[in-house]
């Protein structure tokens, strides 16, 4: 009986295990598409902003979302 407890425990683990890596490598539990998306548009207001202020190479953002102009 304790045997087929344990062999149950483990199976589950590996099941969690198995999950949280899926989550991990599809970006769902990074952040996601949303996170990807909002840096995209600080990326692009950035470099635009940039621009407009004379900045040879534009601007970047890093992932605090803080725009950086590159001279």
């Amino acid at each position: 009986m304790a045997a087929e407890f344990s062999g149950v425990i483990c199976k589950v683990l590996v099941m969690v295990v198995t999950m949280v890596a899926l989550l991990f490598s599809a970006g769902v539990a990074d952040g996601g598409p949303r996170y990807e998306y909002c840096l995209r548009k600080c990326i692009d207001r950035c470099d635009e902003y940039c621009r407009a202020m004379e900045y040879p190479h534009g601007g970047d953002c890093n992932m605090n979302g803080v725009c950086c102009c590159l001279s």
